[in-house]
């Protein structure tokens, strides 16, 4: 894997628009470990419910804060599973064509990708809360804000409703903008 740098531009970047060989990028969940211990992962959110990989990387991120980093735990995945081994594919001209046709496009479109990374520490959801404002929804005004002062106009803007209470609920969209707001 390669190996990212510390500050956080370069990790988003390495992430979202890194070498393209060694990853699968057509799956619905990407997680990559740098080898300095920094964790990046890009998430397709269709195809399951959105708490599932912020669930998961909450754990992965205690056990990994309860432990310093340091694993203390046996190194024994499990007895009855095979060990790794290789797996080589053999490919047609047809297929090798056809990699190479998608690294262009891929590298067309991340020619095109600006990355930023901002941190707003001058106040946070205990300024909030008081005033009776979920920070998903004060992060949403602002945006929809910004956007509204940039164009003129209000922009396409769905955000994710929890449905988890109902049966068989998982996640729903909900438009949470538009003209008549």
């Amino acid at each position: 894997m390669a190996h990212a740098t510390t500050p956080q531009i370069e990790v988003c970047r390495e992430t979202l628009a890194g070498d393209p060989n060694n990853r699968w990028v057509d799956k619905s969940t990407i997680n990559i470990v740098y080898s300095n211990g920094t964790f990046g992962q890009i998430s397709d959110h269709s195809p399951f419910d959105g708490l599932v990989p912020v669930v998961a990387n909450h754990f992965v991120y205690s056990s990994l804060d309860e432990c310093q980093g340091v694993w203390k735990g046996s190194k024994i995945v499990g007895r009855d599973l095979l060990p790794p081994r290789r797996l080589d594919f053999y490919l047609d001209d047809y297929i090798k064509v056809a990699i190479e046709e998608s690294k262009k496009i891929y590298q067309t479109n991340i020619a095109d990708c600006e990355i930023e990374v901002g941190c707003f520490t001058h106040y946070g959801k205990a300024f909030l809360k008081p005033h009776n404002f979920h920070p998903e929804t004060y992060a949403q005004f602002a945006l929809q804000l910004a956007y509204y002062t940039m164009h003129g106009r209000p922009a396409p803007t769905y955000v994710t409703a929890a449905t988890r209470q109902f049966y068989h609920g998982r996640t729903e969209t909900m438009r949470s903008c538009f003209p008549e707001v």
